[in-house]
């Protein structure tokens, strides 16, 4: 499932992608009392059985929450056709988050054909930056991704509408320690002109990036931007990399 954290940046909003994994099931009650939903709660209340045909049926719903909380129980639940039925629900899947969604469940099942559109999803640079970093994630959450990087540098090289430098840096920071050697030299020099950018949030992921990676040279590069640096927000964030940095050495 994805949920969506705010950092308010100098009256800019960060909006972070995140997604669970289907194997750490979200449908717990928090300790501090508040109660996050199991998926099955969510498919009872819309008065669908936990059955396996009703589940299998429930993967074509019209409403593409539930086909995800569907998958997402098959998954959970080990049952047996969850791979072959997930899969056929992708083929027709016309949502593409849920689409993403759908594959990276499939990604944890050990079905190729998951990491195939996922990888698929990577390489189309007609998708907007936010739709690839959202499939990244779900890549670099089972342990996978490394055959997007090329792309993502590329794109990242060649800011435009569909190009969002904060989505791509933040891409290629889960992506980092599956690099090669040469990437990560690329990678660097992207979050290094991402120091400039012209958005704060740019800005700041970037920053992120070089402490988070801990690249040759971050803290120099930190320090330099840091000093022409005139929000206060992007210079509280940027001192706390410094600091981040420093305990790693």
């Amino acid at each position: 499932m994805k949920s969506r954290v705010g950092t308010t940046l100098a009256g800019i909003t960060i909006t972070l992608l995140s997604a669970s994994l289907v194997a750490q099931s979200p449908t717990t009650d928090e300790g501090d009392g508040h109660h996050v939903v199991h998926f099955d709660e969510v498919l009872q209340a819309r008065g669908i059985p936990l059955t396996h045909a009703s589940l299998a049926a429930a993967l074509y719903n019209n409403d593409p929450r539930i086909r995800l909380e569907a998958a997402s129980v098959l998954a959970e639940n080990h049952d047996p056709d969850a791979a072959s039925l997930i899969k056929g629900a992708l083929a027709t899947e016309s949502d593409l988050k849920t689409t993403i969604e759908f594959a990276g469940i499939l990604v944890s099942l050990g079905d190729a054909a998951g990491e195939n559109r996922l990888t698929k999803i990577c390489a189309d640079e007609s998708l907007p930056a936010e739709t690839v970093s959202y499939a990244v994630f779900q890549l670099v959450l089972r342990q996978s991704g490394a055959q997007c990087i090329d792309v993502l540098i590329r794109r990242a090289q060649n800011p435009t509408s569909r190009n969002n430098t904060t989505s791509l840096i933040e891409a290629l920071t889960r992506l980092y320690r599956s690099a090669s050697p040469a990437q990560k030299n690329e990678i660097s020099t992207v979050f290094q002109n991402g120091l400039s950018d012209k958005k704060p949030t740019t800005r700041v992921v970037a920053s992120r990036g070089l402490a988070q990676t801990a690249s040759p040279n971050s803290a120099e590069i930190i320090k330099i931007a840091l000093q022409r640096e005139v929000d206060p927000i992007v210079r509280a964030g940027m001192e706390s990399d410094l600091t981040t940095l420093t305990a790693k050495h």
